[in-house]
């Protein structure tokens, strides 16, 4: 299932950029994820939501929604050090309002189809909480 949705993303991944992404050239950004204790690092362009970079690497996030905002299955918990230095704390009322049905919420969650990377977010860790609410 997660390869379906992945696909379909793929697709489409343009449609989802801002238009300030969409022109010039893209940096490549490294992110680490942290899934069961283990760490993974994962590379991918600009523009990438965190979501589409756990799918293309076989890090389970599952996004039951196909990143349209209606569940929280792709919460995550971003390094606090980033989360306060690139202000992530200021999100959409549509996110914060998924993020409450999410389980094991914290001060540093965030929803990864809501997250693109920038090449602020060189290096930043991204933890997958062991518990997920599937309210989709």
């Amino acid at each position: 299932m997660l390869r379906t949705m992945a696909a379909r993303v793929a697709a489409r991944r343009s449609l989802l950029l801002p238009r300030w992404m969409g022109t010039g050239s893209k940096q490549q950004v490294t992110v680490e994820f942290v899934e069961d204790g283990e760490s993974k690092f994962c590379t991918a362009l600009e523009g990438t939501t965190l979501l589409e970079v756990a799918w293309d690497n076989d890090i389970e996030l599952e996004g039951a929604c196909d990143m349209t905002l209606c569940c929280s299955t792709c919460h995550v918990y971003i390094q606090e050090d980033y989360f306060d230095k690139l202000g992530m704390s200021e999100m959409e009322e549509e996110e914060e309002d998924m993020l409450e049905l999410a389980g094991g919420l914290k001060d540093n969650s965030r929803l990864g189809c809501q997250v693109l990377l920038t090449s602020a977010m060189e290096g930043m860790r991204v933890e997958v909480p062991d518990m997920v609410t599937n309210n989709f």
